[in-house]
């Protein structure tokens, strides 16, 4: 499974004439179902090539059957569909223009697109994240989440921040607008046991949950309605993630294992472990080419592609967690605080001082360099994630549960009570 996604420029080569050599029968049924071409991939190139994806993109996008309503693509047009494709799942331009150009041939479409060398990775978007500055508190206007019998064990943020999911002890998932905090969906019977956490897809039209049952569930957010259940853990569910570009899909679970899986068509393609001990956070690095793990007293990064450990760090206290950063580094909660790490420096270590007790978890704010965490001593706490300074922080009068920072500046708190807050923060330009 290759998924660092490079490709040379005779593998770019053979993808191309090999898509282009199929009838026009088949090419026309690709179009229509982009899983009928990504599992004729998985058969054709089962290392997943960067140029598979990014054909595989450009069915699920639309831009496939826009490019067959023309007879010829000037230059313009050509490069409008590639820029569109580009931002709409993070695929580098270079490589939405060689998607572009190969549709078109295929399609018998004369495309007129200027050169461009196509030699790395794919990049997921979220790589190039805005720095729209800090987050501060100025009169943070506060919401309270009401509906949950039972305590809220997670929180979670839509990617377009005008959403938040929330999962409880009471085997429910909630939905609600955080510009209001009213409540927008309650799934149910998804699960048959207690749900410990969700993620939302990086396209914001699913959402993923684990529990005690051992399963992973899908739901549709669009229908509102249950998708997949899968079988993934012997025993609890704790963690589960996408990669940034949302083509993978991880959990990992009490039995000390990390499964990933192909977000679309749930087929499992990778298992790490057992570790031993249970898997209490996991996490893709933003280049897509190693997953972070965070299990009881120990913190790993594994290089996906080769299967290696790249680094390990031995921590103190049971409740871990791991959080990479847009620039490489790592940030490790546990019992010895808030800690920084830089893995061609693993020695160098940054320690964030503030917190009075053990760090139980972090969120890092989608479009700035603010991160938020949380511990024993029932505070949270603000810092540049960058240097490790100490901005300013709040106090709680309970246990918190999870924390998350949202795309449009909020803070998401799930406390251990049937309710969670949300607080609308200002933002400081550096």
């Amino acid at each position: 499974m290759n998924l660092s996604n490079i490709a040379t420029s005779s593998h770019k080569r053979h993808i191309a004439d090999t898509v282009c050599a199929l009838p026009n029968i088949e090419i026309q049924r690709m179009i229509e179902d982009h899983r009928y071409f990504y599992h004729w991939m998985l058969a054709m190139f089962p290392t997943r090539p960067a140029g598979g994806v990014a054909l595989h993109q450009a069915i699920r996008e639309g831009i496939t059957k826009d490019i067959a309503q023309y007879a010829n693509l000037s230059s313009v047009i050509a490069e409008r569909f590639a820029r569109r494709l580009s931002a709409q799942t993070g695929i580098t331009l270079e490589w939405s223009l060689w998607a572009v150009q190969t549709w078109s041939k295929a399609s018998g479409v004369e495309a007129k697109i200027g050169s461009r060398s196509v030699s790395g990775s794919i990049d997921v978007q979220a790589v190039k994240r805005p720095n729209m500055g800090i987050l501060q508190a100025n009169r943070p206007k506060m919401i309270e989440l009401q509906g949950h019998r039972k305590t809220l064990t997670t929180l979670d943020f839509s990617p377009n921040g005008r959403f938040a999911a929330t999962a409880s002890l009471d085997r429910s998932i909630r939905l609600w607008d955080i510009r209001t905090g009213k409540m927008l969906a309650r799934f149910l019977a998804g699960h048959r046991d207690w749900i410990r956490t969700v993620s939302f897809q990086p396209d914001g039209k699913k959402l993923c949950s684990g529990g005690d049952d051992g399963s992973v569930r899908l739901w549709d957010l669009t229908k509102g309605r249950r998708l997949q259940r899968i079988s993934a853990h012997q025993g609890w569910v704790r963690t589960v993630a996408y990669s940034h570009d949302g083509t993978l899909m991880a959990s990992g679970g009490q039995d000390g294992m990390v499964s990933i899986w192909s977000a679309e068509s749930l087929e499992q393609l990778q298992r790490l472990g057992p570790f031993g001990r249970p898997i209490n956070r996991i996490a893709f690095t933003y280049d897509g080419t190693a997953i972070a793990i965070a299990m009881q007293g120990q913190i790993d990064l594994w290089h996906l592609r080769e299967k290696r450990r790249l680094y390990r760090r031995t921590v103190r206290g049971e409740r871990t967690n791991v959080l990479p950063l847009p620039d490489g580094g790592l940030l490790l909660a546990s019992k010895e605080g808030l800690q920084r790490i830089d893995i061609s420096e693993p020695d160098a270590v940054i320690q964030f001082k503030g917190h009075k007790e053990a760090v139980w978890g972090m969120s890092l704010d989608p479009n700035g360099p603010t991160v938020a965490s949380f511990g024993s001593d029932r505070s949270i706490r603000f810092w540049d994630a960058r240097t490790g300074q100490y901005l300013w922080k709040m106090d709680m009068k309970t246990d918190i549960n999870a924390i998350a920072l949202s795309s449009s500046g909020r803070l998401g708190v799930a406390l251990s009570s049937t309710k969670g807050w949300l607080w609308e923060l200002e933002r400081r330009k550096e």
